[in-house]
């Protein structure tokens, strides 16, 4: 069910709305649980209905200060793209400043210090005190 719908209705009708939707769930369980059940889309969408029908709840108990509060809070979604695409830009403008040799030297500096890290972590292990043993000439 639709939001908008849920939130032209009264308390009352909220309630009966959520006992009716949780009896329907409780029958379905029933049915997934014998396998009769034809549509296990539809355990989804109820427990969705029931999480919608509990948040209008709840925002038909804020106050109109507590209300406009939340709406100034939360961003319309196109401000957030016109912010996601202004961050891409500007990315890509950073990336068109670095040259080539800058990018090579930093990819050889960054795998001498992968180097550095793993031989220095492959002599404390068994697994390369081992291999040192069996490298060495038997007296």
């Amino acid at each position: 069910m639709k939001a908008a719908k849920l939130r032209d209705m009264t308390e009352r009708e909220l309630d009966r709305k959520l006992i009716d939707t949780k009896k329907e769930l409780f029958n379905l369980r029933f049915q997934s649980a014998a396998g009769q059940l034809e549509n296990m889309h539809r355990l989804t969408e109820l427990r969705r209905d029931i999480a919608r029908i509990f948040t209008i709840k709840e925002e038909q108990k804020l106050s109109p200060e507590e209300k406009r509060i939340l709406e100034k809070k939360s961003k319309p979604a196109e401000e957030k793209k016109v912010k996601e695409v202004k961050k891409e830009k500007a990315a890509s403008a950073s990336k068109a400043k670095e040259t080539p040799k800058k990018e090579k030297k930093e990819v050889e500096a960054k795998a001498k210090t992968v180097k550095k890290h793993t031989n220095k972590s492959a002599k404390g292990t068994k697994s390369a005190q081992v291999k040192s043993k069996k490298a060495r000439p038997a007296k």
